[in-house]
């Protein structure tokens, strides 16, 4: 029987060439953008959705969240609000997305407000447009956030590396 054994030149982080660091720092990054939006993202969306129910309607109104509706992906179309119901002026009404392929602000509609006046469905109209706007900018800056670079070589530090970046 004959016992091979192998060695391996390990380094901390820090002991790392410039370059390689900095392409470990890029690639953390990277991932701390995607487990973000795959695990809170939508929590983040659905708690400023329910910031601005509060903000634009007070809460004699009975305001409920029922989806939210997105796509930040950088396409056309892209964006995102969210669809609920309630009651303004003590009058029902639901806001509905209505299109298929889009998902911007524009394409919700408020839909079961046959008891409301002209003036009343129009100052409905404008908060609720307003109200779903603000909505998808604090999704678009909630997507394009940048992960602090200290936290990501934190992290990075926890690990030893082979002298071309790869974990050990």
């Amino acid at each position: 029987m004959e016992k091979i054994t192998k060695v391996y030149e390990v380094y901390d982080f820090e002991e790392l060439a410039e370059n390689i660091k900095n392409n470990l720092i890029e690639v953390e990054k990277q991932n701390q953008i995607e487990i973000y939006n795959e695990y809170s993202l939508y929590n983040d969306l659905q708690y400023e959705a329910g910031q601005l129910i509060n903000k634009y309607f007070n809460k004699n109104n009975k305001i409920e969240l029922d989806n939210l509706v997105y796509s930040f992906n950088y396409c056309q179309g892209d964006g995102g609000g969210f669809e609920f119901n309630g009651y303004y002026k003590n009058k029902f009404f639901r806001v509905k997305h209505c299109d298929n392929f889009y998902y911007y602000y524009k394409t919700f509609k408020i839909i079961d407000d046959w008891d409301f006046t002209d003036k009343e469905r129009e100052q409905l109209e404008k908060k609720v447009y307003n109200m779903l706007k603000e909505f998808e900018r604090i999704g678009w800056d909630l997507v394009n956030f940048v992960p602090d670079v200290e936290c990501c070589i934190e992290y990075l530090k926890k690990h030893k590396y082979l002298k071309d970046g790869t974990i050990f």
